[in-house]
This record gives structure tokens, C-alpha cells and sequence, in this order.
């Protein structure tokens, strides 16, 4: 309509009406336009005062926790342990689990979303279907997301995907685990939980669960020798419970120092 207003108002200056009325009446409509143009313009910017407020709202509802630590320590054992928690599973009404590895592909991802949801696959869809498919399965929902094992540390290819997990209900949430900082650092919209290697003694104590066997009589040479073989594990429980599974059948003096030697 304010189009409309300008372009008779332009129309009338060429023609130069000389008519007291209807030069009264041009002012006014002048005076109107100038109002609607102004009113117009504080649209346009509460507009996107509004679209910024409004982003920093969706971003509020996906709460982002990343796990950082070394390989073996133990994130997704931590994960899997939050994701079962009988807390979770009463609280949230959808719970996914992606192992994201090295490929992060946008379409990727989704497609495991989409799949560990609704338990279709989605392969041979395009980029926009299948954004529209995660929104029909995600929007208003309060989901629980666990991207394990993420390598990827390309700013871009995190907030593609953001943009569209953000449709969640309120309390949505994303479990995050990495051995990279810089993943954390990106991905991460809360301070990060890093997971420390085990002390000497609980890294022995996790060796001793099953390198010795319940009658065993832990023979005290070979408890030296599994001691020295704990310290080669540097804190890593995958370390820990990989070489005791090894010995676990293994009595021979000989056999223990072979470990320690080559592993």
C-alpha cells in the first residue's frame, strides 16, 4: 500500500494541482507516508532484533556437553552409563545414540539420527528431505542426543547440523564425546568433562579383577610382574582390562615377562 501511496503522490507532483482541497489533501497523504515508511522501517529492525533473540533461544534449548579425553580411558563407557540411567530414560522422550567416528558428513548424520529414531533408513534421500524427515521426528520433543567418538573439528560442518537439531523441545540435549580439545571447544556449549587416566592403584586394582583367578593364591611373583605390566598401561583402563584378559589363563612366570616385555 505505501508503494502505492509514492506512486500517486509522484503522479500528482507532475500534474501540479492548483485546487486548495485537494493540495490539502496531498499534504496529508504525504505527511501519512512519511509515518507508514518510518513504522514500517522500526518493523524491520525489531524484526531482526526479534530473529537474533530468537536464535539465541533454540540455541538455550540444545544444551551441549562434551567428554574429552584420551582413546581407552573410558567416554563412551561414561556415555553409555548416562544414556542407560534409569533418570534419562524417564526424562527425555527420545533417546539417540550416533557414533559419529571420523566422517561427519552433514547427510551422514543425520541419516543415523534419523535411522536410530525411527529405526528406517534413509540413505538415498537428498539433504532437504531428510532435514524435513529429522524435523517431523524431532521438533517439540525433548530428546537426549549422544554423538560418540567425534574427529571432526570443522566449525561449519557443527553449526549446519545445529541449525537443525535446535527444533528439540525444551530440555533438549547432546552428550558429546571427543579426545580432541579443539572438538570440544567448538561443539561444546558447556564447560567440558575431562576424563583423567586412573591412578596406579585403581588402574591395579581394575587389572587385578580378572588377571588373577578367584582361587588363585596371587602368587607373589607374578604380582610383581603384573605390577610392571599396570605401570606400562600409563592410567589407560582399555590398557588395563585388555592385558588381564591376556594373562587371565596365563600361570607360567615366563608368559607374564613376555608381556611385559612386548606390549
Amino acid at each position: 500500500m505505501l508503494t502505492t501511496i509514492k506512486a500517486t503522490l509522484e503522479d500528482v507532483e507532475e500534474k501540479q494541482f492548483t485546487h486548495c482541497a485537494i493540495n490539502y489533501w496531498l499534504h496529508k497523504l504525504e505527511d501519512a507516508a512519511h509515518v507508514l515508511d518510518d513504522i514500517l522501517n522500526e518493523c524491520a529492525t525489531q524484526a531482526l532484533k526479534y530473529e537474533g533473540v530468537k536464535g539465541s533461544l533454540s540455541n538455550k534449548d540444545l544444551s551441549v556437553y562434551p567428554t574429552v579425553g584420551l582413546g581407552g580411558l573410558g567416554k563412551t563407557t561414561l556415555a553409555q552409563l548416562i544414556f542407560n540411567h534409569e533418570r534419562i530414560v524417564d526424562h527425555f522422550e527420545l533417546r539417540v545414540w550416533v557414533c559419529a567416528s571420523e566422517d561427519f558428513s552433514f547427510k551422514r548424520i543425520i541419516n543415523a539420527i534419523i535411522e536410530s529414531t525411527s529405526g528406517h533408513a534413509t540413505a538415498d534421500m537428498d539433504s532437504e528431505p531428510l532435514q524435513r524427515r529429522l524435523l517431523d521426528l524431532l521438533q517439540r520433543k525433548r530428546y537426549f542426543l549422544v554423538l560418540d567418538d567425534v574427529w571432526d573439528d570443522e566449525q561449519g560442518n557443527w553449526q549446519r547440523l545445529k541449525s537443525v537439531l535446535t527444533c528439540g523441545g525444551k530440555g533438549t540435549s547432546t552428550l558429546v564425546t571427543t579426545q580432541h580439545p579443539k572438538v570440544a571447544a567448538i561443539m561444546g556449549m558447556m564447560p567440558s568433562h575431562n576424563v583423567s587416566m586412573l591412578c596406579e592403584t585403581d588402574c591395579w586394582e581394575l587389572f587385578k579383577q580378572r588377571a588373577f583367578g578367584t582361587n588363585d593364591d596371587e602368587r607373589a611373583e607374578l604380582m610383581v610382574i603384573g605390577k610392571e605390566i599396570v605401570k606400562k598401561c600409563r592410567g589407560v583402563p582399555l590398557a588395563a582390562i585388555a592385558l588381564r584378559s591376556l594373562l587371565r589363563f596365563k600361570r607360567e612366570e615366563k608368559e607374564w615377562l613376555y608381556v611385559l616385555e612386548n606390549k
